[in-house]
């Protein structure tokens, strides 16, 4: 009885060890989930960029070749004003929190870690228990 009640003992400190290191440890579930969030919002920063710099060209190409097209844009910059002209600037409308959003998102990423957490004590629970089972018998 006491054999087993120390076997038991430590295959629970043992799982929990490594339930432990697999999540909290340099390499471990919460580092890697971290790294990968980083590497996405760098990734989309280098996506919007890159189509920064495509709308960019696209428009000193339509600046240097159409003369329309240059007025309309100087126009709208404010700096040529006609004769009996006004010109009514409007700001748009920030609706979009990407703040609230990204905490959203990693409270639901943290809550999904979570539960894979504890369904992962509860396998090596069992497993602890199948174990003690099979040195009863």
């Amino acid at each position: 009885m006491r054999f087993e009640f120390i076997v038991g003992v430590g295959c629970l400190v043992f799982s929990l060890l490594l339930v432990y290191s697999f999540i909290f440890s340099s390499g471990g579930i919460l580092e890697t989930y971290t790294l990968l969030n980083q590497i996405s919002e760098v990734d989309k920063k280098i996506e919007k960029l890159n189509s920064e710099i495509k709308t960019k060209k696209e428009l000193i190409h339509k600046i240097k070749n159409d003369p329309d097209f240059r007025k309309s844009f100087i126009k709208g910059l404010g700096f040529f004003i006609e004769e009996n002209e006004y010109i009514f600037k409007f700001k748009e409308p920030n609706n979009l929190d990407l703040n609230y959003l990204n905490n959203k998102i990693k409270l639901e990423l943290t809550k999904s870690i979570f539960t894979g957490i504890i369904i992962l004590v509860g396998f090596l629970l069992s497993i602890q228990s199948f174990i003690l089972l099979i040195l009863k018998n």
